[in-house]
């Protein structure tokens, strides 16, 4: 009997401990501290390659892929798509004869970036470092708890912690620009205005990378938002024209034959290369490049699809509920989408800010968002750190598991309100928490 008494209160203890936020925020402080020695390494490293690159021959980033099919869209528009002229463009960049980091960005979004190309490498490099942190910075002002009057600010600290926001950065990626585009994205359906130019320039963002942007698309049409939707796709549209003329049949064709290399490297590479927090890459790292991964990979990325459709079918609510159905959509968007690589783990801010909102006034609700949070901080951390250990992959699946706790969240708000009817506050999408 004492004894059974005993064990009943140390679970109900534990429960408790593990059910109030004070345990998970502690880790997650802990996470934090521990990686301010990587990032602030990091942070000095972007301005060492700032400052050598100057001086000195290219350094071998990600940005060199970008700059260098900016740079043959500009000057020789039919080898955009050509390896080899990739190659030679950022062999003159870095004296490396064997480096070449392929360019496998869309047509569109090849003319949206082929400004680059008409500046100097370390001063195109400079100004998308600059863009990067404006545009974290501008998200952050946007959506972030607003815990000080210098919210954004204090934010863009803390993002510079989780090394994959920083790592996209230094690489010169476009995973802060996503960021503000998916931030915009959120601040246009919290708006719930019918045209919203700043949407529909949002989506066109979104799908600088096509495999991020179907779930953003399919949620303006079962939001009901045909402006924003029709008015992406006839941008994306036009953009796409104006660069196939631009290619010419040639780069068109060097098109094609790049991004079929591309979906055949994503399905049969080894797991050790192209690591990212993708259902499919996960799948890959703990069962191999086999078909039985490929058919796991199949059935989880039905289950997000059907967890999406869950919490949109009745459309948009119209009470607190709505934060879910758009918190979802970031991390969906990542580890469904068939290649991401770790530092496009960055964009799953805007989630963390939309349920830190929602969770408020939910203790149990805020105690689970945190331990999700303090697993993908260190998942992503890993990942970037300690590549080889599969971070990313078990950050793909913390997200799954996210996606598993928004639906959790969204079916007991809907269960104990009976309809989402109750009206939610859209005076301002940031939230004041």
């Amino acid at each position: 009997g004492a004894a059974r008494t005993r064990q009943v209160n140390v679970r109900a203890l534990l429960l408790r401990a593990l059910c109030s936020p004070r345990l998970p925020a502690a880790v997650c402080l802990g996470v934090g501290a521990v990686s301010v020695l990587p990032a602030a390494y990091g942070a000095w490293k972007v301005a060492t390659i700032v400052v050598d690159q100057l001086h000195g021959p290219a350094l071998g980033t990600d940005f060199l892929n970008l700059y260098a099919g900016a740079n043959l869209l500009v000057t020789e528009p039919g080898e955009t798509y050509r390896f080899d002229a990739q190659q030679a463009v950022q062999r003159s960049l870095t004296g490396v004869d064997d480096l070449l980091v392929p360019f496998y960005l869309p047509p569109y979004a090849a003319l949206l970036v082929g400004w680059l190309g008409w500046l100097a490498y370390p001063l195109a490099y400079l100004v998308w470092l600059i863009i990067g942190l404006a545009c974290m910075l501008v998200a952050a002002w946007w959506l972030a708890p607003r815990w000080t009057r210098w919210h954004a600010l204090v934010w863009l600290g803390m993002s510079m912690l989780f090394l994959p926001g920083l790592l996209g950065l230094a690489q010169g990626q476009t995973s802060a620009l996503m960021l503000l585009c998916a931030a915009a994205f959120t601040r246009g359906m919290l708006e719930r205005r019918h045209a919203s130019p700043g949407l529909t320039v949002a989506t066109v963002g979104l799908a600088l990378k096509p495999q991020f942007a179907p779930l953003f698309l399919a949620t303006l049409v079962l939001g009901r938002r045909w402006t924003g939707f029709l008015g992406a796709a006839g941008l994306v549209a036009v953009l796409n024209v104006a660069a196939l003329v631009r290619l010419g049949a040639d780069g068109s064709t060097a098109y094609a034959a790049a991004s079929r290399q591309k979906m055949v490297e994503t399905l049969s590479a080894e797991p050790t290369f192209l690591l990212g927090p993708t259902l499919l890459h996960a799948s890959h790292w703990f069962l191999g490049v086999n078909a039985t991964a490929h058919v796991v990979t199949a059935v989880l990325e039905l289950a997000v699809v059907v967890a999406f459709l869950y919490v949109w079918r009745r459309g948009p609510a119209t009470d607190e509920a709505y934060l879910l159905q758009l918190a979802m959509l970031p991390i969906a968007s990542i580890i469904a989408a068939p290649y991401a690589l770790v530092y496009e783990l960055t964009i799953w801010l805007i989630s963390f800010w939309l349920l830190w909102r929602y969770t408020a006034s939910r203790p149990a609700a805020r105690a689970g968002l945190l331990w999700l949070t303090a697993g993908v901080w260190v998942a992503g951390d890993l990942g970037v750190e300690l590549t080889r250990t599969g971070g990313a992959d078990f950050a793909a699946l913390l997200g799954l598991g996210a996606v598993a706790f928004v639906v959790w969240l969204f079916h007991v708000h809907w269960a104990r309100s009976g309809t989402l009817g109750l009206k939610l506050n859209r005076s301002s999408p940031r939230g004041s928490e």
